[in-house]
């Protein structure tokens, strides 16, 4: 779980790693292609072929598809492209929960008619999706094709769906391939995107997340996010989560352009991010007690400073106020000493957060004393 969960107020991480068909955002081409490939499958087109750019979502949108599909849907999901045939074989086999699936790869073949055959018999559907297909081998591809021929007189009893990169069109125009590019019933794609649609993309998982606050990234942090990442969703979600957890680091919660710029540099150069002018000062003054002693003393002698007597009588009357904010201070400097004596790295955090807290205390005393 990401530590800038509750510094933003969100309650799961809105820029994970994984492909989670929770925080799927469905922009016009997502909508459609998803609505084809859906279609396909109901109306048991055969082949069908996805392609998109690295990042685009394509997984992401598989798992949504296969949520979509009823109870009647057994789905067979091999997302390991370097397999043989045989091992693609055995994995369906696994994966619909075949019993004695035989010994050989003819006896195999035969066990998964029969299955498919049964399923169809009694009005269900089988899917076979093959992600990252462009990495299989011609001949690999070939006897995939040859999957296709278990079908009735009127229509295919196993959908074949082959997801891969914008290169799977061009290995599907090799002409040994020519045959399965015949058969291949509905193809669809998806785009990057839109700025616009980096902008939603950004704001609506923020919102699924449960941010309160829609307006966490600026909009000129959110125009440089989609000139670096050109609408590929993997490269927003990775810069996004380093603008979030420098925005934590510098306890700031707008991520501006200057933010994304950083996380962009360590992004690509590996550099630890600069720290923001405003915490280098933060950490330039003295300790939190000193903080404290100042802050009060020129809020006493600056509420009116040609008039001594009623400064002498404001800080007596004050003085318990003072020993407050002292008495904090001692505690969140026990505090920080705790935390780094199990957490060492955690000095600077702990330290800021001190400083940031005893802002506010001495911001609530100005009120006070102005009273």
């Amino acid at each position: 779980m990401a530590i800038y969960l509750g510094f933003f107020g969100l309650k799961k991480n809105p820029f994970g790693a994984t492909p989670d068909p929770e925080f799927l955002y469905l922009s016009h081409a997502h909508r459609e292609a998803l609505a084809q490939l859906t279609y396909a499958v109901q109306e048991r087109k055969g082949f069908i072929l996805l392609t998109a750019e690295v990042g685009t979502g394509k997984t992401t949108l598989l798992h949504t598809l296969r949520s979509q599909l009823d109870s009647n849907t057994a789905v067979a999901y091999v997302a390991n492209s370097m397999l043989p045939f045989r091992g693609i074989l055995e994995y369906m086999l696994e994966e619909f929960e075949i019993a004695k699936p035989g010994e050989t790869a003819a006896q195999q073949l035969v066990t998964l008619q029969t299955f498919l055959v049964e399923r169809h018999r009694v009005g269900q559907s089988t899917v076979l999706i093959l992600d990252e297909a462009q990495n299989f081998y011609p001949q690999t591809l070939e006897q995939i094709r040859l999957l296709s021929n278990f079908e009735t007189t009127k229509e295919k009893i196993l959908q074949i769906l082959l997801v891969g990169q914008p290169e799977l069109r061009a290995r599907l125009e090799m002409p040994d391939l020519r045959q399965l590019s015949q058969r291949i019933g509905l193809r669809c794609s998806i785009p990057p995107l839109s700025p616009i649609g980096t902008r939603n993309y950004i704001r609506t998982r923020l919102r699924i997340a449960g941010a309160r606050d829609s307006l966490i990234f600026t909009d000129r942090a959110l125009a440089r996010i989609a000139e670096y990442a050109s609408g590929i969703p993997r490269i927003i979600n990775t810069v996004c989560d380093h603008c979030l957890l420098i925005g934590y680091a510098d306890q700031t919660r707008r991520i501006d352009r200057e933010i994304v710029d950083e996380a962009i540099t360590y992004l690509e150069d590996g550099l630890r991010p600069r720290r923001r002018a405003r915490v280098a000062a933060r950490r330039s003054r003295n300790t939190p007690l000193e903080i404290v002693d100042e802050a009060v003393t020129h809020l006493e002698d600056g509420l009116h400073p040609r008039r001594p007597a009623k400064v002498a009588a404001r800080r007596s009357r004050n003085r318990p106020l003072w020993w407050g904010l002292v008495g904090t201070g001692a505690g969140l400097m026990a505090g920080t000493i705790g935390l780094v004596a199990f957490q060492p790295d955690a000095l600077w955090q702990a330290y800021d957060a001190s400083a940031a807290l005893l802002s506010d205390l001495v911001h609530s005393a100005r009120t006070l004393l102005g009273r």
